[in-house]
């Protein structure tokens, strides 16, 4: 039996409205769904449909409400672009906090369980400060969320990049409501802060599912959502959909099945064929669950 939802990014479905990306990811018959908590953000493939909570007035509200029912689960990703949560100016951070509070609140309203949230690292800060200061703001937010009854995932992307750093970041905030939500695609960025920028062949694939698998060891039973896509070789490029790159999702299956992991596992991606890319996607690992 599996319990693993598969869900589909809205913003995997660009220059769209919102209401047009949910329908679509119903129609391609995604259980779960995620959104972006923000409006006029772009990616490779164009304008990402999004919303800011705050602005929503009642009717809209109850609206999207309408537009995410046919789904089972949900998360929202929360601001990120031009909005770090760690930064050496503290109204930033109030800022980030703020907004990404919004997202949190907006997860309560739409009964979804997840918020996704970034903790880029400022490269002119020392690692203490930002431990310090990503632990203060972490767990103001892993508070808010305890009330709003939803969980924090915080993402691997720039900071935290290894498990090693993954793992201490968590351990130091301490909370029960911030956990990990692990992108699969974003290994990369782990290999290029140590200068990879390039992988070859089945050498290269095996590296970087070594890599992989190290990273959902060290953080076990922390993981309670993942970003889920492909990655190109030789260019190590992500967002791409499951099947077209190197990634070892038989692999990432099992080691999640060893950790009884039930969550959602959340399509990311970036192809110029977006709903036959989301659509192959599904069946790929469809198939895989099912084995």
């Amino acid at each position: 039996m599996n319990d693993m939802k598969i869900a589909l990014a809205a913003v995997s479905l660009p220059n769209r409205s919102l209401e047009e990306s949910l329908a679509i990811t119903a129609r391609l018959g995604f259980e779960a769904v995620c959104i972006f908590g923000a409006t006029n953000m772009r990616h490779s493939g164009g304008l990402l449909p999004g919303f800011f909570w705050n602005e929503l007035d009642s009717t809209e509200r109850q609206a999207l409400k309408k537009s995410v029912s046919p789904f089972s689960a949900g998360a929202i990703h929360a601001p990120f672009q031009d909005l770090p949560l760690v930064s050496p100016n503290k109204y930033v951070e109030a800022e980030a906090i703020r907004q990404i509070t919004e997202s949190i609140h907006a997860a309560s309203e739409l009964n979804f369980e997840i918020v996704t949230v970034h903790a880029a690292r400022p490269h002119h800060m020392s690692k203490d400060e930002v431990l310090d200061h990503a632990v203060r703001n972490l767990r103001a937010l892993g508070d808010e969320a305890q009330k709003a009854g939803v969980l924090i995932g915080l993402e691997n992307v720039v900071y935290p990049t290894d498990p090693e750093e993954y793992v201490e970041l968590l351990d130091a905030v301490n909370h029960p409501a911030v956990q990990a939500t692990l992108d699969v695609g974003h290994i990369m960025f782990w290999l290029k802060r140590d200068g990879i920028t390039r992988l070859e062949g089945t050498a290269g694939a095996a590296f970087y599912n070594a890599c992989l698998e190290d990273m959902i060891d060290h953080l076990g039973k922390r993981i309670i959502h993942l970003h889920v896509h492909d990655v190109r070789l030789p260019d190590i490029r992500d967002h791409r959909g499951v099947g077209r790159g190197i990634i070892d999702f038989p692999m990432v299956i099992r080691r999640l099945r060893d950790l009884n992991f039930t969550g959602m596992l959340e399509f990311e991606l970036e192809e110029p064929d977006d709903e036959q890319a989301s659509a192959e996607s599904r069946q790929c690992l469809m198939q895989l669950l099912q084995a």
